[in-house]
């Protein structure tokens, strides 16, 4: 009756996180950047006797300056190729037709041909095909709406979290039953480093892959529109599995336009240099074993996650399995030990 009523409870609780999976977006962003500044807030703490909201306020100053330079780039670098790219889609996709087809014209069944202009012309096609689905004016500004609203409202419950985290977390572990608490005191101790340690890594790497990205395509490459895939790059990387392997083909996509032997050479080791790096050596050292969960298990969550949640769910999709993880292996251990062996009667 107990995991019968524990079950219950939680499937009513994920259906209620499901309707509000747009709502919780800006908490799950600003819990985590809160929670990987705690430490600091604490060392301030009990090194220099400050009271928790001026300890607070200086991750904070720190994270509203770092989103302004970035904000301040985006705006410099990546928003003028960007519209450059849009600007030039048709012959970029000109070139990259005519690259791929070698000039050719490629005969279908049928007696049809087409050519790489045609080609390009039902690229462009489709796009703006979507471009013109309809969508009246309240629904743009509602959505513009709310984007504006979700940045503000992450960026007020940062300072809610850094100031009241510990507070916070003591309410929701008197959510608990009392039975369960020691338990779940005991899950929420060994998944605390993790999650952490996801958190950092998922920062550390998203960064690392944009400057490295950056530097290789622009420096050593000469590839356009360097800083606008590279900044794909590091947000691809957000994404497990996966996003590698898409922001292989983005850089290939680009790299076409130059198609030559060195640049083939060049573009395969870094490629080969970019996973290498992360997976032996970055993302090791930052992750460490936070995430030891089977590939099987991490592509079946992130899709998973991605298909009930959306956004949301792509985010939260591998922290939530490794939970998992850690919660069955803790009720199976409390529930073998507490297996008692009966004497056998003659």
């Amino acid at each position: 009756m107990r995991w019968t009523l524990a079950l219950l409870s939680a499937i009513a609780v994920l259906f209620v996180l499901y309707l509000l999976r747009y709502v919780l977006l800006p908490f799950v962003i600003a819990a985590g950047l809160a929670y990987v500044a705690d430490p600091a807030v604490r060392w301030m703490m009990a090194r220099l006797r400050l009271p928790r909201w001026v300890a607070a306020l200086v991750p904070f100053s720190l994270f509203c300056g770092a989103l302004a330079l970035a904000g301040f780039a985006v705006k410099i670098y990546v928003f003028p190729q960007a519209v450059d790219l849009l600007a030039n889609r048709e012959a970029i996709l000109d070139h990259f037709f005519n690259t791929l087809l070698r000039g050719k014209t490629v005969s279908l069944d049928g007696g049809k041909s087409f050519t790489a202009h045609d080609a390009t012309q039902a690229v462009l096609h489709a796009i703006n095909s979507v471009g013109r689905q309809p969508m009246g004016l309240f629904d743009q500004v509602g959505i513009a709406f709310a984007v504006v609203m979700a940045f503000i409202m992450t960026v007020v419950l940062l300072v809610y979290f850094l100031i009241d985290g510990p507070r916070l977390g003591r309410g929701m572990m008197w959510l608990v039953p009392p039975a369960l608490r020691p338990a779940t005191q005991v899950i929420a101790g060994r998944a605390g480093p993790l999650l952490y340690r996801y958190v950092c890594g998922i920062i550390v790497i998203t960064l690392y892959a944009t400057v490295f990205t950056w530097l290789v395509l622009h420096f050593a490459l000469d590839l356009p529109h360097a800083i606008l895939v590279a900044f794909t790059v590091g947000l691809l990387e957000m994404i497990p599995l996966i996003g590698p392997i898409l922001s292989i083909l983005l850089i290939c996509g680009v790299a076409i336009e130059q198609m030559t032997l060195a640049s083939i050479i060049g573009l395969a080791l870094f490629v080969i240099a970019l996973r290498v790096s992360i997976d032996q050596f970055v993302g090791p050292l930052i992750l460490g074993k936070a995430v030891s969960l089977p590939a099987p298990v991490i592509i079946f969550s992130f899709l998973a996650g991605g298909a009930i949640y959306g956004l949301l769910g792509v985010l939260v999709a591998i922290p939530v399995a490794a939970v998992i993880k850690i919660s069955l292996e803790e009720i199976y251990r409390r529930d073998s030990s507490s297996d008692v062996a009966l004497p056998l009667r003659n």
